[in-house]
């Protein structure tokens, strides 16, 4: 009642204010002049908003029918802006000469040619205007060296936002074409930064939409997500928000979320129908249909088969291409030797040729019917031949960013390929299928550095260690144990449920008033992930984690017998990014020379990076255990131009005692916090990082979330750990969350002090983070000590 009347008091108080204001009279406002109201119409144009073009169009040629050569500007605008008319909108505005409705008329009719003569003994700031349509109407034609000369030229002749928006959008049309999605996504970039300036909202919208698809094809599902959401969101654009629907269900497919796929296919469809556009309602039926194959419901998949036959037009040959996919998939549940016989026909066109994605697709389907039937062995070459058509298509967006992701579009095929070598106890074998498929980004940066072939059991012996390769996957996940003795493999849960209980006992890691006594989470995935290894105390373990475990600390996770006690206690813990890299690495010696390279202490970058207070003593205490063989670069000095001048291949070990930021949407901007240096610049990232060859055995970043707080399919923690480790360096030891100034230099002193002696860095990294344990001060909780963690190899 209380919260009725002040919503009462406050309608009467504003109608009181109403009565005051009935008698003052508002002037209407003045009508904009031609010049005003024909620059406001081309603005929309520009940002994509053609109705209101067109309306404003409408006003200027009612306006100014009076005036022959405003009247034939405005109907060029309405011409422009309704292209459903085109030349057609110019019957009833005869030519009045001008320069500017010469260039556009014949802009309008294509004759590109005229139009730029004209412009350039006329209007020559509209040539770059005539640039940008000859791109596009290139492009159309499929002339894609023509197109991005225009689109080229265009950049090069113009400061405009608008126009640069539509340019780099052309060059991005065009490597989408080329199925180069690197590139791609690089222009699309581009292109909504100037949208944004140049304030084009809905061109911003679609061209996130488009770069989102781009994104979706190299496998970059989380950011495709992130780009299709605007687009998803609003209700006035329908074409947009149905393609940014289907995407987001064909993410959700591709992820084995099945559910969630099925709603956003439905809302696409729905969308569709109200659209009633035969080629957007045959994507949307093909979406269903297979959705609901994947389902296992045959019936309904049948059901949305024949929508698609009847709503498919002819002209859409690509997307005939993988109705003929789809059906043959249909076709092999009833009749798998006809089905092959299809999609071998498919496999052979021309269609087929260039198209990788498709290829691989068809290859799939062939394995899979070959392994359903019983036909193993050709299941299993089918299944190579797809992982070596996916390893083509890589390639496409190879040293890029786009490749850090795109592992993600074959592990359906990784995983059904385990799966068939699992069922015919080739325990080695499924490993290695699994372990080619980890950290590629990271091994093609190595390059000759990584070995080429592999022995696990042999490393396992090599390491006296056991190891622990986790697979997670949507349906059931596996873990491989390695040891000196040979390899076993265990069946988890799905990937979901392990992910949940990971992120939920990470968060439960870093509260203040945490407890080992009290938690569950900490006991059910040490019993789930580990118990099943049946690992002795006093050994070495190296965990090769995947998804969310990625971002687990294993030292924290609870032994429940004979007392509960955190793992860390039994064994020294550290991880690899893959068996090759681990299988890569120089066995440790403990001899040196030892020099060490350390910076840190810097300025305070304002309130975001404030002064660390503890960051000198960290940087005295490592000098005092190395010597004059330690170089540090601190204060002013220390800067990211100071990192390459400072020669970091001459040493042995390096760190960093800094503030570091890991941006999850762009993981090689990740990047230590240093002081300014003379290009205005505090930020090492991981892009100058990787660029800079390392020999280290050791690198430490004291830094927080400098372990990566972006995780991709295969590949992993994406940050500086992996910069580091792609430069080169053999261990890295980083953080998995926020690291506290008081604690850090305690555990980096204990840590250098044990490595001085001779000890191996992971055993080193555990004594001093069981000193913090055994304390029985504040700083024995796992908010302090668990976030560091040893990454590369023992």
């Amino acid at each position: 009642m209380r919260l009725r009347a002040i919503a009462l008091f406050l309608l009467a108080a504003v109608a009181c204010r109403e009565e005051k204001k009935q008698d003052v009279v508002h002037p209407a406002p003045k009508p904009l002049a031609a010049d005003a109201l024909y620059a406001r119409g081309r603005e929309a144009l520009h940002s994509g908003e053609n109705n209101d073009a067109e309306r404003i169009a409408h006003e200027g040629e009612q306006r100014f029918a009076k005036q022959p050569v405003w009247h034939e500007l405005f109907a060029i605008l309405d011409a422009e802006a309704n292209s459903s008319h085109g030349l057609q909108q110019l019957e009833h505005a005869p030519a009045n000469g001008t320069p500017e409705a010469l260039v556009r008329r014949a802009m309008l009719g294509g004759e590109y040619e005229k139009a730029d003569e004209i412009a350039a003994r006329r209007l020559p700031a509209l040539r770059s205007e005539i640039a940008a349509a000859r791109a596009r109407q290139s492009a159309g034609a499929g002339r894609f060296e023509e197109a991005e000369r225009y689109a080229r030229q265009t950049i090069a002749s113009t400061n405009q936002p608008w126009l640069l928006a539509r340019a780099h959008a052309q060059l991005a049309s065009i490597a989408t074409q080329q199925q180069q999605w690197a590139q791609a996504i690089d222009d699309y970039t581009t292109s909504i930064e100037y949208a944004q300036v140049a304030h084009m909202p809905s061109y911003v919208m679609k061209a996130m939409t488009n770069r989102g698809w781009c994104r979706l094809k190299a496998g970059d599902y989380d950011e495709a997500l992130n780009d299709l959401r605007p687009a998803r969101e609003q209700q006035q654009d329908r074409f947009y928000r149905h393609l940014s629907l289907v995407h987001t269900a064909d993410i959700y497919e591709r992820r084995q979320e099945l559910a969630a796929a099925l709603d956003y296919a439905r809302k696409g469809y729905e969308v569709a129908v109200v659209m009633n556009d035969g080629r957007e309602l045959a994507n949307s039926s093909h979406q269903l249909r297979q959705i609901e194959f994947e389902r296992g419901h045959y019936k309904e998949a049948k059901i949305w088969n024949d929508a698609v036959s009847k709503t498919r037009p002819a002209s859409d040959p690509e997307g005939l291409l993988w109705d003929h996919w789809m059906e043959a998939r249909i076709v092999a549940m009833a009749n798998p030797v006809q089905a092959l016989e299809m999609l071998k026909k498919l496999r052979a066109s021309k269609e087929a040729k260039d198209n990788l994605q498709f290829l691989w697709c068809v290859q799939w389907a062939e394995a899979e019917i070959n392994y359903r039937i019983g036909k193993l062995p050709e299941a299993e070459k089918k299944f190579k031949e797809t992982l070596d058509t996916g390893a083509a298509a890589r390639r496409s967006v190879k040293g890029s960013d786009a490749a850090l992701g795109f592992q993600r579009n074959l592990l359906n095929v990784y995983d059904t390929y385990i799966e068939l070598l699992l069922t015919q106890d080739r325990v080695k074998d499924a490993l290695l299928i699994a372990e080619s498929g980890r950290a590629r980004a990271l091994r093609e940066e190595l390059g000759e550095r990584v070995v080429r072939t592999l022995d696990p059991v042999a490393l396992a012996r090599q390491t006296d260690a056991t190891i622990l390769c986790y697979w997670l996957y949507a349906k059931r996940s596996l873990l491989w144990i390695v040891t000196p003795h040979g390899i076993e493999v265990q069946r988890l849960a799905a990937e979901d449920e392990i992910d949940k209980l990971a992120d939920g006992y990470r968060d439960e890691l870093q509260r203040s008033r945490f407890s080992p006594d009290t938690t569950n989470l900490g006991v059910q995935l040490y019993e789930m992930l580990v118990a099943p290894a049946k690992i002795a105390r006093e050994s070495r373990v190296i965990i090769l984690p995947d998804a969310h475990l990625r971002a687990l600390s294993f030292d924290a996770l609870i032994v429940p017998q004979p007392k509960r006690h955190y793992w860390i206690e039994d064994v020294t813990i550290s991880y690899s990014p893959s068996l090759y890299l681990l299988a890569s690495a120089p066995t440790w010696t403990g001899r040196g020379p030892w020099r060490a390279l350390v910076f840190g202490n810097v300025p305070a970058e304002g309130s975001e990076f404030p002064k660390l207070e503890q960051a000198q003593r960290e940087i005295d205490n490592i000098s005092r255990r190395f010597g004059t063989s330690a170089v540090v670069v601190s204060g002013t000095g220390a800067t990211p131009a100071s990192y390459a001048a400072a020669h970091p291949k001459d040493y042995q070990i390096i760190h960093f005692a800094a503030h570091a930021v890991a941006p999850p949407e762009t993981p090689m901007n990740s990047a230590v916090i240093l002081a300014r240096d003379s290009a205005n610049n505090f930020r090492l990232e991981g892009r100058q990082i990787i660029r800079v060859p390392l020999a280290a055995e050791l690198v430490t970043l004291s830094s927080c979330n400098s372990a990566g707080r972006r995780n991709y399919a295969g590949e992993g923690l994406v940050g500086l750990t992996w910069a580091f480790l792609g430069a080169g360096a053999r261990r890295v030891v980083a953080a998995q969350w926020e690291v506290s100034d008081s604690a850090a230099p305690r555990i980096m002193d204990s840590m250098y002090a044990a490595i001085r002696s001779g000890v191996e860095p992971a055993v080193a990294l555990r004594r001093a983070k069981l000193e913090l344990l055994r304390s029985g001060r504040v700083f024995a909780r796992p908010l302090y000590w668990a976030p560091f963690a040893i990454y590369g190899a023992l």
